[in-house]
């Protein structure tokens, strides 16, 4: 592969109805464990509702 490197968005149950979303760094493929899980920077770090989540991931698609 000519890039090296990979970015991760990690949704996680935090509390009932509540996300921890993460965005997550590698400095090389992680999920083809080229590069271990454990090592990553983290780029950005909130909670959101599923539904926040959900609405604003659908606006942005429908304005590509």
């Amino acid at each position: 592969m000519d890039e090296p490197g990979e970015h991760q968005l990690i949704l996680t149950p935090f509390q009932k109805d509540i996300l921890l979303v993460e965005l997550r760094w590698y400095d090389d493929w992680a999920s083809w464990n080229m590069y271990p899980q454990d090592r990553y920077s983290l780029l950005f770090k909130t909670e959101s509702t599923a539904l926040e989540f959900a609405t604003i991931v659908k606006r942005i698609l429908t304005e590509l």
